[in-house]
């Protein structure tokens, strides 16, 4: 089994690891050119590989679920014309963080088969809201193991899987490599609990909804970042329809 039994931040009460099918790795920032994902999401994919090669994911046909593209305050990295599962071409700005993780995951033994990638999100709560209602794991309420760091992950089992994921959860804590944890503060709190407010897992048109607050706290964050530096961000988040 496991060479290092994990640590579990407790979710649905009376779930254990053995008992989750899939997997899933929200994305925690892009590389400064944007091409590649951060140190922190490449420690998650690190972490997820050794469980999915080490545990029970494999024979239970679960899938791993990369989320992510980027924040709205990005605007670094080439054009990328990428095309999804369904034969969708669109473009986005730098490398989406899924795609960069599920590209990490292949040679650490994870097979193609069993990625997949969520590539429009923009912060957290739309990681977990299109992961769930965009069917990437499948169609069905199998439990789910979502791997992150401490600091970020009590707040993904606290405020946003109750909200957002219509199947049982728990957390995987990747160990912080410089035993430093990178704090999530007060106010990435307060921003998930105005994005989820009224919020749950039945919601109609969540995506919709949350998304268009996650853009709401970027537009903010962006015109005080305009005024402390000058007109170097633009908020372009979205993928565009490749012509």
């Amino acid at each position: 089994m496991y060479t290092q039994e994990p640590r579990i931040l407790e979710g649905t009460p009376g779930l254990t690891l053995e008992d989750t099918v899939h997997m899933m790795i929200p994305g925690r920032g892009r590389s400064a050119d944007g091409e590649s994902i951060s140190e922190q999401t490449i420690q998650r994919v690190k972490y997820a590989a050794t469980l999915y090669t080490e545990g029970h994911f494999a024979e239970r046909s679960g899938v791993v679920v990369c989320s992510g593209y980027k924040t709205p305050a990005e605007s670094l990295g080439i054009d990328h014309i990428i095309e999804d599962d369904q034969g969708r071409v669109e473009r986005f700005v730098g490398m989406p963080e899924a795609d960069s993780a599920a590209d990490f995951l292949i040679p650490l033994g994870v097979p193609r088969t069993a990625i997949r990638r969520e590539r429009h999100s923009i912060d957290t709560v739309t990681n977990f809201a299109r992961s769930e209602r965009e069917g990437h794991f499948g169609i069905n309420d199998h439990p789910v193991a979502i791997v992150a760091q401490e600091s970020h992950l009590e707040r993904m089992i606290k405020e946003i899987a109750p909200r957002t994921l219509k199947r049982p959860y728990l957390g995987v804590v990747v160990p912080e490599e410089d035993g430093k944890a990178n704090v999530d503060g007060r106010a990435a709190l307060l921003v998930t609990k105005f994005i989820l407010r009224g919020i749950t897992p039945e919601t109609p048109d969540m995506i919709k909804i949350v998304d268009r607050r996650a853009r709401m706290v970027w537009a903010g964050v962006n015109l005080a970042t305009k005024f402390k530096k000058g007109p170097a961000y633009n908020t372009e988040a979205a993928p565009v329809k490749a012509a």
